[in-house]
């Protein structure tokens, strides 16, 4: 499988993971034994071999275990690889697509009537193509070199007739096959997946304002600490809360409290990074995580929105509501090292910010 995002990244760019590259990290995943497992069975296939022609099954299997270790070459490179990607994924298979029919071709071709006996092994290239590039491009890409490459190892060993003939119309045959296949696998798949992509979005969202929600929260800001404690990085984290908000919904009501909450949110975005995290953690409290971000950017930045919340006007039920909200802040990384003391530092700077009168910025002691 994938090594998966790295810590620190924000939801924007766990959400820019392309269909492609996470469909590279499921395909690839337990590929290490699969691919194992394909080298063996290759192999093997020299016990036949021996049936058809003893005296050439040696040199058979010369081919054979060329194939072999190509596959398992290849399945090292995507091991060792740091970045993995669709781009590097498909790269990888394509060689497949070359390494196995010129090992199989190399190897059936060694032997007496080896090429006719050997056809029934060459449909499996075609079953295996749109399985792991399930894409009619990569499909086709595929065919033609795994097809191009069993017909050229045919005729340099000389082989004509009705060999070459049933090797060509098997080639056409499967790559059609590998197509429709491919089809039907691409379609499935994204189908498959865009569905998942919805269902976790709203897992991780909370649904009135779009941010995340708290739990999602939590967990990037887990991965964000330890990206800090493991390189040395300063990140805040903010706290606050609109004030006096209670009387919002009792006097106007839900849908105007909605209505504030959603404004709320929408004027974070309009003065946060893209790298900042907001979310909301409560009925009328927000979380703000700003990494690579010191103590007096965050309090300018909180400084900054406290201001903007003044000011905005928010006009609901034929009236015009002003809002305000107290603010905490405390550094993500302590000198305990430990995430939930931030949260619970954060959180008694907010808590002072309410019993010093609210509407202000309060600093993690």
């Amino acid at each position: 499988m994938s090594d998966g995002p790295e810590p620190g990244q924000t939801p924007e760019a766990l959400g820019q993971i392309t269909y492609t590259d996470d469909l590279a990290f499921r395909l690839s995943g337990d590929s290490s034994l699969r691919a194992m497992l394909f080298a063996l069975l290759i192999l093997s296939f020299n016990i036949l071999d021996h049936f058809i022609d003893p005296a050439q099954a040696g040199a058979a299997l010369l081919w054979r275990a060329g194939a072999a270790c190509a596959i398992l070459l290849v399945q090292g490179i995507w091991v060792a690889s740091k970045r993995k990607s669709y781009t590097l994924y498909r790269r990888l298979v394509l060689t497949h697509t070359i390494t196995v029919p010129l090992g199989l071709t190399g190897a059936v071709a060694q032997l007496d009537m080896g090429l006719v006996y050997g056809l029934a092994n060459f449909i499996f290239i075609y079953i295996w193509i749109p399985s792991v590039l399930p894409s009619r491009r990569d499909a086709l890409l595929g065919g033609v070199l795994s097809g191009g490459t069993i017909i050229v190892v045919t005729l340099l060993h000389g082989e004509r007739g009705l060999a070459l003939s049933n090797i060509i119309g098997l080639v056409v045959l499967g790559i059609v096959l590998a197509m429709l296949t491919a089809t039907k696998f691409e379609a499935a798949l994204r189908r498959a997946w865009e569905q998942e992509q919805v269902a976790l979005h709203e897992a991780r969202t909370d649904m009135l304002t779009g941010t995340m929600n708290r739990r999602h929260f939590e967990e990037a800001a887990l991965a964000e600490w330890g990206r800090c404690v493991r390189y040395g990085r300063s990140a805040a984290l903010v706290l606050f809360d609109l004030d006096h908000f209670k009387r919002v919904n009792d006097q106007y009501g839900h849908g105007a409290g909605d209505k504030v909450l959603r404004r709320i949110s929408a004027l974070c975005r309009e003065e946060i990074r893209d790298i900042d995290m907001l979310a909301r953690i409560g009925g009328e409290e927000f979380a703000l995580l700003l990494p690579e971000t010191d103590m007096p950017a965050a309090a300018a930045l909180a400084e900054r929105l406290r201001l903007r919340f003044m000011a905005e006007e928010i006009t609901v039920a034929k009236a015009t509501l002003r809002v305000s909200a107290s603010f905490g802040i405390a550094p993500l990384v302590n000198d305990k090292a430990e995430w939930k003391l931030a949260l619970r530092q954060a959180d008694m700077a907010l808590y002072r910010a309410k019993a010093n009168g609210r509407n202000r910025v309060e600093l993690a002691i």
